[in-house]
């Protein structure tokens, strides 16, 4: 019974021995572990001071953030207008401010982003006229504004639905600094007026322009007039065809007070507004300036009366260069080709084209040939209906091909 008791006092003194030394063993592990893992970072560290991307001047690395910062996007959150928003924002929102997300790598790249203003200057907005005034996009335009500096503004305008009383305020800071825009595009159900409370309508820097409804314009709101004031617009892109820009009251082409208005303006796309019937009613007006012109076609029954308005109303003895076009890259449009007032268009401007192209456009290859015979200075020639292929015979036939 004594030998059984030394025996137990024995191994309760084992014991104790042992779970000393596991404490201090497992204590020396987690002294090993932490010193392992503090080698890990300083080699991580190391590695990252002798990278390759680290040793990029900082010039170059601005490219690279240029390039990356296409555009930032400010989009209304909440969203509640019925009518969803163009983008759709994930789980990230970060990834859509490229600007902003830059910033928070790195003190360097933090650095070199707030010392560029040129990254701030590219802004999409995304916002619904219908909902209450949203204090946080608003202060989140002024944060883009303010580090942008005195750079030239790139803007890209999305404004969905019907103005509220009040709405406008919203974007105060952006018509506070029109004296910037270099770029602005808009799509919209309304007038760019009717969204953005403009203080001033002098766009000293403003050189192109992108305006696109979402509805019929059928005239009475003045639309192209608020950018007459643009001395160094070079290029212009409307669905606003001169038909749906005549005020009932004072038949004042808008357009043509436009193209009058910008000594520089040589470049304009005019696309098709679906539903809408064109005709005109009022005399050709001819504009020095243009050099380029495109027409983008989207509606088969109304593309020819379009393509006529245009051609009706307007001369250009300057143009180089004529492009006709689907608003869509991907779809197809089969249309007679106004070939008498093309002919008049030709015989107005008196102009030399060198460069034409068709592309998506179904014309008949005799419609074709007979354009070309009026262009004889022609240079550059593109045509490109492989999309009306897959859905139908060549337009452009072996006629053509002897024509050449």
């Amino acid at each position: 019974m004594q030998e059984a008791k030394e025996m137990l006092v024995l191994a309760d003194k084992d014991l104790e021995y042992y779970e000393s030394e596991t404490i201090r063993l497992r204590s020396q592990t987690d002294h090993v572990e932490a010193q392992k893992n503090y080698i890990l970072d300083c080699r991580i560290k190391l590695r990252w001071i002798l990278s390759r991307f680290r040793q990029l001047p900082n010039e170059l690395l601005l490219l690279i953030f240029e390039f990356a910062c296409e555009w930032n996007l400010l989009q209304e959150h909440p969203w509640l207008d019925n009518i969803p928003p163009s983008t759709k924002i994930g789980s990230s929102p970060l990834s859509h401010l490229p600007a902003l997300a830059i910033t928070a790598v790195c003190t360097r790249w933090r650095t070199l982003a707030l010392s560029s203003p040129i990254l701030w200057s590219k802004i999409k907005l995304e916002l619904s006229l219908q909902a209450a005034n949203n204090s946080g996009f608003t202060s989140i335009l002024k944060l883009y504004l303010e580090r942008s500096a005195n750079s030239p503004l790139f803007l890209f305008l999305d404004a969905v639905g019907k103005p509220r009383m009040g709405k406008k305020t919203d974007l105060l800071p952006l018509a506070q600094c029109v004296h910037r825009w270099s770029s602005f595009t808009y799509r919209g159900h309304y007038a760019p007026s009717r969204a953005i409370p403009f203080t001033s309508r002098h766009f000293g820097s403003l050189e192109d322009l992108d305006i696109e409804l979402h509805n019929n314009v059928t005239g009475g709101s003045a639309i192209l007039d608020l950018f007459r004031i643009a001395p160094k617009l070079r290029s212009l892109t409307t669905d606003l065809t001169p038909n749906c820009l005549i005020d009932s009251a004072h038949r004042e082409n808008e357009l043509a007070v436009l193209l009058n208005s910008c000594p520089n303006l040589n470049t304009v796309k005019l696309r098709q507004q679906d539903g809408l019937q064109f005709k005109v009613d009022f005399p050709p007006h001819k504009y020095h300036t243009i050099h380029s012109l495109t027409l983008a076609v989207g509606d088969h029954k109304m593309a020819r009366d379009f393509m006529k308005v245009v051609f009706k109303s307007h001369a250009f003895p300057s143009l180089n260069e004529l492009h006709l076009q689907t608003r869509d890259e991907y779809i197809f449009v089969e249309s007679a080709w106004p070939k008498d007032a093309f002919h008049g268009f030709m015989s107005r401007s008196l102009c030399t084209i060198t460069s034409f192209s068709v592309h998506g456009l179904g014309i008949s290859d005799s419609d074709f040939i007979d354009i070309l015979h009026l262009l004889p200075s022609l240079l550059e020639l593109s045509l490109d209906d492989h999309w009306l292929q897959l859905q139908s015979s060549p337009k452009i036939a072996l006629s053509f091909v002897e024509l050449m």
